[in-house]
C-alpha cells in the first residue's frame, strides 16, 4: 500500500494504480474543552482556560472569580475560604489571607480531624472503617466523613481513594478524589503489574486455564480433574470432569436426578470399578454414613477415654449415665479441682496463653466472666464489644422490671 500525501488536509491511499481512496485527515479534539470543569486530587474545582498541553491549562475556579471581580492576589497572599468549606464558591465566602495564616488555619482543621478520629468508635466492615452509631443500620465510612468534615464535597460520578493504597491510613493527606474512569484505569494497571491480582496462591486463573492445548488436565480446588476437549462452548462443554467421561466411553448414561460418585471417596481414583451412580437420597445417605465412621461414637467409648469436643477443649469420660453432660467433663476442669482448688459460680477457669490444648495447672487461671470478656475482646471490633454491652445491661433492666412486677404483686 502507497501513501501519497497531497496536501495537509487529504492523503490519498492507493492499493492499485487503478483505485484510488480520499481519506480525508481527521484532527482529534482535546478530551476537555475550553471551559470545562472538574475537581482535582484535593477537592478543588478547576476550569480549562487554554489548551496548551500544560499545567497552567487549569486555573482554581475561585480564583478565576476573585480575579474577575476585579480584585488581585498580592504576593506572599493566597485566597481562602471563611467556612472552610471548599464547595461554597462564592464572592462572600472567599477572603485574601498571608500563606503562613492560611498554613495555621490547616493545621487547625487537621487537628480538629484528628481529635474527631480520636474520639470516635469504629468498626471494619470489609476493608473499610465505619463509624458505630447506635440504632443505625446503615453507619458511615470514616474516610467520607473526614473528607466531608474538611469541607470538601464527593461530586457524582467520583471516587474518594486512598493515596498509599491503604485504607487504614484515614488521615486527611492520604485521601484525594478521582473520577470513575480514572479510578477505574488506575485498578486496571495495578491488575496488570500484578498478574495474580484477584486470585488465591496456587490457584490457576480462567485465562491460564483457556491457552491449555487440547487433552490437558487439571486439578480443581475441589479436587475433581478436568480435562479440555473443545476450543470454544461454555465452561463446562470445554472442560468436562474426567469421570464422566470414563463413565460414558464405557456406554453408560447419566440419568437426570443422578450423581456418579467415587466408591472409596477419593476423587482421584477415576478407575471405572471406583465409579458408582447414586440417586440424590442415596448421596445423603452415604455422607452421612461417612461421617459418622470419621467421628468417634461417644457413647460407646469406655470410661477415661478422651476427646475433643467441637470448641476445642479436651473432654474426659468419668461416668456411664448415658446424659453427656454428666459423662464428659473437661480436663482442665477436672485438674484444677484435684489440686484443690474451687470454681465458684460467676467464674471461668481460662487459659494464660490461649491454648486450650495446653492443660497444665500453671496455664489456667481463674477469671470473672466481665475479665475474661475485657481480656478476649481486644481482638473483637469495637462495634460488636458495644453491642454486647448493651445486651447485657438490656438484661438488667428486664430482670430489674421483672422483680418490681412480682414485688407489686
Amino acid at each position: 500500500m502507497q501513501n501519497i500525501l497531497l496536501d495537509s488536509k487529504k492523503v490519498f491511499t492507493t492499493k492499485s494504480p487503478f483505485k484510488i481512496k480520499i481519506k480525508e485527515k481527521v484532527k482529534k479534539e482535546p478530551k476537555f474543552p475550553i471551559g470545562a470543569e472538574q475537581y482535582d486530587i484535593g477537592g478543588y474545582r478547576v476550569r480549562k482556560i487554554a489548551d496548551t498541553g500544560s499545567a497552567h491549562d487549569w486555573q482554581y475556579v475561585h480564583h478565576l472569580l476573585w480575579l474577575e471581580a476585579g480584585r488581585e492576589i498580592p504576593e506572599g497572599y493566597t485566597i481562602a475560604f471563611r467556612d472552610e468549606r471548599r464547595c461554597n464558591i462564592t464572592l462572600e465566602n472567599l477572603e485574601i489571607v498571608s500563606k503562613k495564616e492560611f498554613l495555621r488555619r490547616d493545621a487547625m482543621q487537621r487537628n480538629r480531624i484528628q481529635a474527631f478520629v480520636n474520639s470516635s468508635k469504629t468498626f471494619t466492615r470489609g476493608k473499610y472503617l465505619v463509624l458505630y452509631i447506635p440504632k443505625k443500620k446503615n453507619p458511615p465510612y470514616l474516610h467520607r466523613e473526614i473528607w466531608k468534615l474538611a469541607g470538601r464535597e464527593i461530586p457524582p460520578k467520583h471516587v474518594l481513594y486512598f493515596i498509599d493504597g491503604n485504607p487504614n491510613n484515614v488521615c486527611l493527606e492520604n485521601l484525594g478524589l478521582l473520577t470513575s474512569s480514572e479510578f477505574g484505569r488506575r485498578s486496571s494497571i495495578e491488575r496488570n503489574k500484578n498478574p495474580g491480582y484477584g486470585f488465591k496462591e496456587g490457584n490457576q486463573t480462567w485465562t491460564s486455564v483457556k491457552r491449555k492445548p487440547l487433552g490437558s488436565e487439571y486439578l480443581t480446588k475441589d479436587g475433581y480433574l478436568r480435562r479440555k476437549v473443545k476450543e470454544t462452548g461454555t465452561y463446562n462443554e470445554m472442560y468436562p470432569l474426567v469421570h464422566h467421561l470414563v463413565w460414558l466411553k464405557a456406554g453408560r448414561e447419566i440419568p437426570p436426578g443422578h450423581f456418579l460418585c467415587f466408591k472409596d471417596g477419593n476423587r482421584q481414583n477415576i478407575a471405572l470399578e471406583n465409579l458408582e451412580l447414586l440417586t440424590n437420597s442415596e448421596l445423603s445417605r452415604n455422607t452421612l454414613i461417612r461421617r459418622n465412621k470419621s467421628r468417634p461414637n461417644a457413647k460407646k467409648m469406655p470410661i477415661g477415654a478422651e476427646r475433643v469436643n467441637g470448641y476445642g477443649y479436651l473432654c474426659r469420660k468419668v461416668k456411664e449415665t448415658g446424659i453427656f453432660k454428666e459423662d464428659w467433663k473437661l480436663v482442665h476442669h477436672l485438674i484444677w479441682l484435684e489440686a484443690g482448688r474451687e470454681i465458684p459460680p460467676g467464674c471461668r477457669l481460662c487459659f494464660k496463653d490461649g491454648d486450650r490444648t495446653n492443660i497444665n495447672l500453671e496455664n489456667l487461671e481463674l477469671l470473672t466472666i466481665s475479665e475474661n470478656f475485657k481480656k478476649w475482646s481486644r481482638i473483637l471490633p469495637i462495634g460488636f464489644r458495644v453491642m454486647v454491652r448493651d445486651v447485657k445491661k438490656l438484661g438488667k433492666v428486664i430482670e430489674h422490671m421483672k422483680d418490681q412486677e412480682q414485688g407489686e404483686v
